[in-house]
């Protein structure tokens, strides 16, 4: 079953353009060029990936990403003519997966596509981790400290599990940004820095000398083997 996109461009000719893209590759393809309707569309669709335009009349793109993540954590991915890495900062922390700045190589835009279906729908190993006095859960999608349940962020739990997964190793900062925010994201190192802060915020006991997420200077994070 091919997977399904939901489209969402205030521009007919734009949403006609990928849309015919994207079906030639063998996706089928919603397109809402009204943006009043893109919340109701994808609730009713239940697509696989939403492809998402920033500036539209009415109700932007910021806000329908946003209002998203109140109820799906479809993957969506960001398609705009803003370039500031202050709007991608933006973006990625309002939900957004991946963020994809006009004009852009159609080769790129499927790429972009194919990856975040493909992160979508990987399955997680049934694996139970325990180090000190953490247990983290990678199939149930649970972290418990001392017994008690420590909520993270849909943000922050991709990627603490990102470097439990790969635990003992140093993860670099751009393979990071890379797996969790898309192909050739380089602007959000201060931002990777941010969420880095949190977690330890919710999983150290003390966050200025983390014992579990540790700082290889210059090369990354690495999360403790045992």
């Amino acid at each position: 079953m091919s997977a399904k996109i939901v489209l969402i461009d205030d521009d007919p000719e734009t949403v006609e353009t990928l849309g015919e893209l994207l079906r030639r590759n063998g996706y089928e393809v919603v397109g809402v060029t009204n943006p009043e309707e893109a919340l109701s569309t994808v609730f009713l669709q239940n697509p696989n990936l939403v492809v998402l335009d920033i500036m539209m009349p009415g109700v932007s793109g910021w806000e329908i990403c946003s209002r998203l993540r109140e109820f799906s954590s479809v993957p969506i991915l960001m398609l705009t003519c803003l370039s500031r890495d202050e709007d991608k900062i933006k973006g990625l922390e309002l939900g957004a997966d991946d963020y994809l700045v006009k004009p852009f190589n159609p080769r790129e835009f499927l790429l972009r596509v194919r990856k975040l279906l493909e992160r979508a729908t990987a399955p997680l190993e049934e694996v139970l981790v325990e180090v000190g006095e953490l247990k983290v859960d990678l199939t149930g999608g649970k972290v418990y400290k001392r017994g008690k349940e420590v909520y993270l962020t849909r943000r922050e739990r991709q990627l603490f599990f990102y470097l439990v997964r790969h635990r003992g190793r140093t993860v670099s900062q751009d393979e990071l940004l890379e797996a969790l925010w898309g192909l050739g994201w380089k602007g959000g190192k201060n931002l990777l820095k941010t969420y880095i802060h949190r977690i330890r915020i919710k999983v150290e006991d003390d966050p200025q000398n983390p014992c579990y997420i540790l700082t290889d200077r210059s090369a990354g994070y690495r999360f403790v083997a045992e």
